[in-house]
């Protein structure tokens, strides 16, 4: 997980998007504000620590886990950006920044369609508790996903979808 955390980070700070060639890219980065708060208030709770604590050892202490905190938010909320859903030719790539990557085979998949979220049990749920994008599998489970333009999410994986048959 560190090491994922340390190459979202220099992902997110260079720019370079993980989006091998081939696959289309599908962002779901729009609901980064609770993170980017995240973030202001680390780097105001480190400040305050170090202000309000007289003991050395303690701030140095929470200093150094104020920090590495900091830097695991600021990964993950870069990386959400950095690591889109994908949809390639033999499967569609779930991710969740750095934390989620779960691969559904297109083989198993017998429908997708934008829908209005409903917490209806589905068998995966990647992203935050709103999914837009509903994929169905061929054994009747449903997965859900947010995606930023969820019609062209489900553009993207029926076009792949009918490449497979033709």
């Amino acid at each position: 997980m560190e090491r994922r955390m340390w190459a979202a980070l220099r992902a997110g700070i260079t720019g370079k998007r993980d989006v091998p060639p081939g696959t289309t890219a599908v962002p779901y980065d729009d609901d980064r504000a609770v993170l980017l708060c995240m973030v202001v208030l680390s780097i105001v709770e480190i400040i305050a620590v170090d202000v309000l604590l007289p003991w050395l050892a303690a701030r140095v202490v929470l200093l150094v886990l104020g920090l590495y905190g900091l830097v695991w938010i600021t990964a993950l909320y870069l990386s959400l950006s950095t690591h889109p859903h994908l949809v390639g030719p033999r499967e569609l790539r779930l991710r969740h920044g750095f934390l989620k990557d779960t691969a559904v085979a297109l083989a198993e998949v017998a429908a997708v369609r934008r829908e209005v979220d409903s917490n209806d049990g589905a068998a995966l749920r990647i992203g935050p508790a709103t999914s837009n994008v509903v994929v169905e599998l061929t054994d009747g489970r449903r997965v859900r996903f947010h995606a930023n333009n969820p019609d062209a999410a489900v553009q993207a994986v029926r076009k792949e979808l009918s490449n497979r048959s033709a």
